[in-house]
């Protein structure tokens, strides 16, 4: 799979009927503002939807310059928890935590951690 799309289709949207955000796993409540992603891979479509939430802590993310990459769509959660900064971590902790889904306790873990 390529890095980046042949095509792609990026707006927000207002929900008519809950989803699942493609970051955090958590809901998308019923008239909601989402951010609906769709593009074209190695002729292979792919569709997200993403919490508001999720694209301002993936703006904050990708605004520092402590990373070196982008995260994939879907990843952002992943390199978040292994990126042991702690206000992310955090942010993602409360972000799950607002959204309905389960926070596993080694995610809470990570903030006890100390470096």
């Amino acid at each position: 799979m390529c890095d980046y799309p042949k095509a792609s289709t990026s707006k927000h949207r207002i929900s008519r009927k809950p989803h699942t955000c493609a970051e955090c796993g958590g809901r998308i409540f019923y008239k909601e503002k989402y951010h609906y992603f769709t593009a074209i891979w190695d002729d292979s479509w792919g569709t997200y939807k993403t919490c508001m939430d999720c694209v301002d802590l993936r703006a904050s993310f990708e605004s520092e310059l402590r990373y070196d990459d982008r995260p994939y769509i879907g990843n952002l959660f992943n390199d978040i928890f292994e990126s042991d900064y702690k206000p992310d971590i955090q942010t993602a902790i409360d972000i799950m935590d607002k959204r309905g889904k389960f926070v596993q306790p080694w995610m809470r873990d990570r903030l006890k951690k100390k470096k």
